[in-house]
């Protein structure tokens, strides 16, 4: 099982109403570092994930965050040591509320 399904099968239940998507998403409150390949940098928490993407609530939008750019989703995941695990992603989309990545490993 990869590390990416292992946190999305750890993550609890509940939700928003109807999951609409091919693959749902799950809560996760985990802290990440979204690094972008334009050198835009910002940190922020999961809200939730699935195999296929994430939404980020970053502390702060920083400049160059735009839709269609790459980089890497970084994170620790509580209780598994000092190993952070990195995710190739795309931004998706950008809004007030946070930012959608999909990720490119195609999981």
């Amino acid at each position: 099982m990869s590390i990416l399904r292992a946190i999305v099968s750890g993550a609890e239940g509940g939700g928003r109403g109807v999951e609409r998507r091919r693959v749902p998403r799950h809560p996760l409150r985990v802290v990440v570092t979204l690094r972008l390949v334009n050198g835009a940098v910002t940190e922020g928490r999961i809200r939730d994930m699935s195999t296929q993407g994430a939404f980020v609530r970053p502390r702060g939008l920083p400049f160059g965050l735009d839709v269609g750019e790459e980089g890497m989703l970084c994170l620790s995941v509580p209780g598994g040591g000092s190993m952070e695990h990195r995710f190739p992603c795309e931004v998706r989309r950008t809004g007030e509320d946070g930012v959608a990545v999909r990720f490119l490993n195609g999981e």
